[in-house]
Formats: structure tokens, C-alpha cells, sequence
């Protein structure tokens, strides 16, 4: 029988819960420690080598820690992992953000080795659970469960929330760690372990903190986190559903690493879990086991959607019914939801609009379409529209894709009846000039130019691709792939979007912008066409809203990124300005991916912006010939027409967006603070404000007259090529702070 195989990325306490598992059903493939989120998912520390240590394994930990080793280690086993195990106790010291912008974790061993006081001088601490290592680590840590997510998507993943010990079990008080308590220590780390469960879409065991406590003669050493044996066996119950053996690691020095397996490697198997014995001993073990195998079922199954299908996600168990994944999505108000539902292994998908008086129109749409469903508690406004049973219990790719189409099928068809007005604006119908023929041989290779029917697989090369159905093509410029593929390229892409376009009457599409960027920057861009711009050769600015046909274009568009992303395995970072900075703040509040973003004096209620412009978008998206004469009528006209126009309610909390704003702009009235009104925002210093649940920092300055852009066009692109994309949008906004006042002394003076 083949063994489980566990990636282990944490501390002692994943390695030593290692340790108490039978060792002839796993085994370890690697053991990654000393190395926090942050500098996981950075750049590599070029600018001072690591010390030198006595201990090959400390010396090789650290190293990896300089050499942002995760991002490497993760796709070389990931074919033959099948349990990830993650603790966040090598988090608790904090790290050091370098000048460039790469990372060393502050471990025990940076200490006692005297390396920290040698480190570059400009590098900055940031403390544990201080708000700017608490924003800067959600980052990482999201781009680190991205990076296990991509390269390991059989696998389970579990993460250890074990509080720190307060007393030993002999009744005495643990000794703090590096002056802190564990009374101290536990409230801090909380916050952190939710984003992380999320962002890993992680198995969470925990343990109160009453029930645990510390071994005094524990091989490492007394400390808050070094257990007693019984807090290791309670969590290999919960891991496994069985027993765990009564065993204490090899008395070597502290965190000394495990014999890795030297076995020939098998290829992966499909499962998501740690494979159950096959005999059990009682009917409530096999009621465990039962329940542990829905739950990684739907974990699964919760798993690969949630980053197909755009929408909220939820998980959680229904009374009597079992667990269960809901995919949360709007049809202009109305919330409904798929309820996807895991029992005897067998799949329920049910329909079910959050307001059940939606029920009958619910069921007269299915009906219009021929949609095959089946009464499932119709009291409870709830309609079976698939079910299916999973071939051998096990959640593979292909049940996931089957299951993925009938949902994608089902929502395309009721969102084509939900666009339909049910009524029109006054007006005739809108005549629209012809756009100028699109000329998109300029861009170099065309892909998909005769049917407009690739996917994002077919992505390969620099070029334009022209994506989606013949009917409703998405043009996309590709530029600089080869960053992605080099084996230490930056594993980023950024998405630039178009504001207003100039003078079209002698212009010809398809309007990408970002060229510059990709240029100078040296990172992979993702440059798209607002396809509205096709329909009318006098339409200037679409803001990526779509039309009454296509409403959800903004919701299409996070699908395209959310999709590249996880292809490429590589993060995503926006660039817009003006209406294309609102396409950006639009689009990425529907991904699933975490991301981030330079957005620059940006619009954030269409109905806000000029009229001239606004009316020119709704007789494009509309045909219907519509005149607003206030913002109010143009907010009416745009809710009428279905699209998604207003961004100042909206939250980004997975996300990071500097949010850069000229003071003398008029957007700082009519934009800007309609967005800051809402939330809760904290000042850093006089230019720049945050506010951590929405996932935005606002930066500040006069830079030039009006709606200006940057004094230089390669302000953006050189800010890219210094700091990087990937860094704290506070520490972007300081660098462009730098860049500005660079800009401002080399002017000429007037």
C-alpha cells in the first residue's frame, strides 16, 4: 500500500505532529521552516547572503529563507504530494522588508547569529500583528496558497491552529518566547490564522486553549509551543480519524529535520485527503470516517470552482443534510445561489434565490431554457437542477469539469433572460456611427482572428488573442510572456486597462494600453480592449461596464485574469488611470484571486463623471437614443441598463490597491470622496491613508494641474522596475513619493 506523502511548511509543531503519525501510512516528501509568507512569495535577497551556521539543518533552512525557497520547492514534489500540513508559529518574530523589496524572516537564528544588525541599512522590521506586517503578510500568504493551490491541486491542506500553552502539565507557566506570552501571543495570532484558511482554503484543526499544554521536557526545550504528547496525539485524531503513536523525535538539535523518503515516487493520486484504513472498528468510526469523507469531498469540489466561477464562495455544513460548497451570485438584484450539496457519495446542485418570492420566476426560467430540474422543497424556494454520483468517491478533475460546465450552463442561460429589459427608456432608436475598422496587425501576431473562439489555453506567446465566442470576442495584447517562463522571472502579471481614448475619427482599434509598462518594467502584461469601443466610432470611454447584452463583462473580465493567474501561476497586479483606474477596481472585486494595484485619479461612480461622456456609453449599450440631464438620471439610466457602475460601497479585503490622487483633480469631490466616506480609514502620514478592510490605501500630492497624469510617462514603468509590483501599497506609495520629487527637482523652472 502506498503511503501518504506530506509537504510540512511550518515549525516544530508541524514537524513534531509529523512525527506521532503512523509511519507506514506517511511519509515526508519536504519540510520547509524559517520562512514566513512574506518572504515566500518575494524576490530572493541579493543585497547580503545569509550567515553561516554550525547547523546544516538551521543552514539550510536559512538559506532557504534568503532564497525565497518555497517558490521552487512546491512544484518539484507536487506531483507526489497529497497532505499539506502549514502552522504559523515561524511567523511570531516578524521579518525585514530590504531596500529592494525582498524579505529575510526574523527567526531565532537571524538573532542569536548577530545577522540582523548587518542587514542593508533602509531595512525595516515589521513586528508580528502590527497592522503593517498583519496587511503586507495577507498578501503573502494569499500568493503562497495560490502557489500550493496551483501546483498541488489533489492535495489536502491542513492548518494547524494550536494556541500557545499557558501552563505545562505539571501546572507551572510556560516561559514567554522572546518576551511574549502565550496569553499574549494567542489573541495576535487569530487574525492571522482566518486570512491564512481562506487564502490556503485550508482544513483548520483547532484546540482551546485550556486544552493544551506545554512538556517541560520537551527535546527542544521548554517553551509555549513545544507540547505535551497528548496535544500531538489529539491533533492526529483530528487529522486522521485514528489513533496516533506515542512518540517523541529524535533527541538532535531543535527542529532537527526528518529522514526523507528515498522510496521510488508514484505518481499523484486524485484524492484530496490522507486515505483512510480500510477497516474500522466501530459504527461510530465509520460514522467519522463517512463524515471525513464528505467533508473532503466537498472540499474539493469548493476548492477547484472557487477559482473558476466568479461569485462568492461559502462553505459549511446544512443540519441533517451534510456539508456543503454555495456559490453566491447577483442577476441585477436578485441574490441567488447554488447550494451544492455532498451526501452518500452523490452531488446535489439545487438553485435557490436568496428571496424565496423569486421562486416561480425561478422556475419560469428554467422552464423558458428546457432546463431539466426537479422539485427539492419548493416551500424552502429550493429546485434540483443536477445530480451525479462521484465515480469511486473521489473528487478528480473531470468530475470537477463536469460538474463546473452544467453550473456555467445553467447561469449563462438564466443571466441571458435576466438581461432583457423588461422595459426601455424614452427615446428612439439610437442610429450609431460605424467604428473605423479595427486594424490589429499593428499589434503583431493575431490569434483567433477568423472565429474569436480560443481560451486561455491557448495563450502561449506574445500577441493579441482574441478570446471568447465568435458573437462576443474579447481582444487581449500579450506581452512579454517570456518573463513568466524563465526560472527566476518575477511570477506577476500586470493587467493595464484603458481610460478615454482620443479622437476616434481617424483612429482604429482594437485600444490597448500598457505598452511602455511591459517595456521598461521587464514583467509579463495583459493589456485588454474594451470591446464596447467596436460599436461606436464616437464612443471614447466604456469603463468595461459591457452592454444590455453583456452585463456582465467586468464579471467575464475577472474570470479571463482569474484564469490566466492560476494558469501562469503568477500574481496579478492592475494599472488603470481615470475610467480605466474604475474598470480596475470594478473588475477586481469579482476575482477570486487575491490581487493588487496602482490605480491613478480614478472614477468610482460612472454617474458621476461627464454627462457628454455617460450619454454617448448609454446609447451605445443601450440603441436606445437616452438624454440625462443629472447624475441622478444617469445613475437611473445605468441601473435601468443593468451594468455594474458604482464602485464607492465596494470592498477589496483580499485585495491591495494604492488608489494615487492628484489634490487640484476635480475626481478628489466628485470621486474620491464618495469612496472615503465609506469605511474606516487610518492615516499613516500626511499623503497616505488606509483602510485595511477594504483592502485600500489612498496616496496624495499635487503633481500637476487638474486631472493630470503623471508628470513623466515612465513614472508608472519605472516604479515597476524599482519596487516591484508585489510590495505593500504603502511602500509603493512611498517609492512614487521618491520618484515624484526626483521628477519635480529635474523640471525645468518656469
Amino acid at each position: 500500500m502506498s503511503k501518504n506523502r506530506v509537504f510540512i511548511y511550518g515549525s516544530c509543531v508541524s514537524r513534531d505532529t509529523f512525527e506521532h503519525l503512523d509511519p507506514t501510512q506517511f511519509e515526508l516528501l519536504q519540510y520547509v521552516a524559517r520562512q514566513s509568507a512574506l518572504s515566500a512569495y518575494t524576490r530572493p535577497v541579493t543585497l547580503v547572503g545569509p550567515p553561516q551556521l554550525e547547523s546544516p539543518f538551521q543552514q539550510r533552512m536559512v538559506s532557504g529563507d534568503y532564497a525565497s525557497s518555497m517558490q521552487t520547492l512546491v512544484p518539484e514534489v507536487a506531483s507526489q504530494t497529497d497532505l499539506v500540513i502549514v502552522d504559523l508559529v515561524d511567523e511570531r518574530l516578524g521579518a525585514y522588508v530590504l531596500p529592494d523589496g525582498s524579505v529575510v524572516t526574523r527567526s531565532p537564528e537571524l538573532i542569536q547569529s548577530g545577522a540582523e544588525q548587518h542587514l542593508p541599512p533602509g531595512s525595516q522590521h515589521f513586528p508580528f500583528g502590527s497592522e503593517q506586517h498583519f496587511q503586507y503578510w495577507s498578501q503573502g500568504i494569499a500568493a503562497v496558497g495560490a502557489l500550493i493551490r496551483h501546483h498541488m491541486p489533489h492535495a489536502a491542506i491542513v492548518l494547524l491552529d494550536i494556541p500557545w500553552a499557558e501552563r505545562s502539565e505539571s501546572g507551572t507557566p510556560t516561559p514567554p518566547s522572546f518576551g511574549v506570552t502565550a496569553s499574549e501571543a494567542n489573541p495576535i495570532f487569530q487574525p492571522y490564522v482566518n486570512v491564512a484558511a481562506d487564502a490556503l482554503s485550508a482544513r483548520v484543526i483547532s484546540m482551546r486553549p485550556g486544552a493544551v499544554t506545554s512538556s517541560p521536557d520537551h527535546p527542544w526545550g521548554d517553551a509555549p509551543f513545544h507540547y505535551a504528547e497528548r496535544v500531538y496525539l489529539e491533533i492526529v485524531r483530528r487529522l486522521t480519524g485514528q489513533d496516533g503513536r506515542n512518540a517523541r523525535p529524535p533527541a538532535a538539535e531543535p527542529d532537527a529535520p526528518l529522514e526523507l523518503s528515498d522510496q521510488p515516487k508514484t505518481q499523484s493520486r486524485p484524492s484530496r485527503s490522507p486515505k483512510a484504513p480500510s477497516k474500522t472498528s466501530s459504527a461510530e468510526s465509520k460514522g467519522t470516517d463517512s463524515l471525513k469523507l464528505r467533508a473532503n469531498q466537498v472540499a474539493a469540489i469548493h476548492t477547484t470552482l472557487r477559482h473558476q466561477l466568479p461569485g462568492k464562495w461559502h462553505r459549511h455544513a446544512i443540519w441533517s443534510r451534510g456539508p456543503a460548497s454555495v456559490h453566491e451570485f447577483k442577476l441585477g438584484d436578485i441574490v441567488l445561489a447554488f447550494d451544492i450539496l455532498v451526501r452518500n457519495d452523490e452531488v446535489d446542485v439545487q438553485l435557490v434565490p436568496k428571496d424565496r418570492s423569486h421562486t416561480e420566476s425561478l422556475i419560469d426560467l428554467l422552464k423558458s431554457h428546457s432546463i431539466t430540474f426537479k422539485e427539492a422543497g419548493l416551500a424552502k424556494g429550493r429546485v434540483s437542477v443536477w445530480h451525479a454520483r462521484i465515480p469511486a468517491g473521489i473528487v478528480d478533475d473531470k468530475f470537477a469539469q463536469s460538474l463546473q460546465n452544467r453550473i456555467v450552463s445553467i447561469r449563462t442561460s438564466i443571466s441571458e433572460v435576466s438581461a432583457r429589459p423588461t422595459g426601455s427608456r424614452s427615446g428612439s432608436h439610437a442610429s450609431l456611427p460605424r467604428a473605423n475598422p479595427y486594424d490589429y496587425g499593428k499589434f503583431g501576431p493575431v490569434f483567433g482572428a477568423n472565429n474569436g473562439s480560443l481560451n486561455i489555453r491557448s495563450i502561449s506567446d506574445d500577441g493579441v488573442y482574441r478570446l471568447g465566442t465568435p458573437s462576443a470576442p474579447l481582444d487581449v495584447l500579450v506581452t512579454g510572456i517570456s518573463h513568466l517562463q524563465q526560472d527566476n522571472g518575477p511570477r506577476v502579471a500586470l493587467v493595464v486597462l484603458s481610460g478615454m481614448v482620443g479622437d476616434r475619427s481617424n483612429l482604429r482599434g482594437p485600444f490597448f494600453s500598457g505598452a511602455q509598462v511591459a517595456k521598461v518594467s521587464g514583467i509579463t502584461t495583459i493589456s485588454v480592449s474594451d470591446p464596447s469601443l467596436s460599436l461606436n466610432n464616437e464612443l471614447r470611454l466604456g469603463w468595461y461596464l459591457g452592454t444590455k447584452s453583456r452585463p456582465e463583462l467586468p464579471i467575464e473580465i475577472a474570470q479571463l485574469i482569474d484564469g490566466l493567474g492560476d494558469l501562469w501561476g503568477a500574481d496579478i497586479y492592475f494599472i488603470g488611470g481615470s475610467g480605466g483606474g474604475f474598470a480596475a477596481l470594478n473588475i477586481a472585486r469579482h476575482m477570486n484571486l487575491g490581487v493588487g494595484g496602482l490605480i491613478v485619479n480614478p472614477q468610482t461612480a460612472v454617474s458621476n463623471y461627464s454627462l457628454e461622456h455617460v450619454n454617448t456609453y448609454l446609447r451605445t449599450a443601450s440603441g436606445v437614443h437616452t438624454q440625462v440631464r443629472t447624475a441622478q438620471e444617469a445613475r437611473a439610466a445605468l441601473d435601468e441598463l443593468g451594468v455594474l457602475h458604482d464602485v464607492t460601497s465596494a470592498t477589496w479585503s483580499k485585495d491591495h490597491f494604492l488608489i494615487a490622487q492628484n489634490e487640484t483633480d476635480w475626481h478628489v469631490t466628485a470621486h474620491l470622496k464618495p469612496l472615503m466616506v465609506k469605511g474606516t480609514w487610518e492615516r499613516v502620514d500626511q499623503r497616505i491613508h488606509v483602510d485595511q478592510a477594504r483592502g485600500l490605501t489612498v496616496y496624495m500630492r499635487d503633481w500637476g494641474d487638474g486631472h493630470a497624469a503623471f508628470p513623466s510617462r515612465s513614472t508608472i514603468p519605472e516604479l515597476m522596475r524599482t519596487v516591484g509590483p508585489l510590495q505593500h501599497p504603502v511602500l509603493v506609495a512611498r517609492q512614487l513619493d521618491h520618484l515624484l520629487d526626483q521628477q519635480a527637482l529635474a523640471a525645468p523652472r518656469r
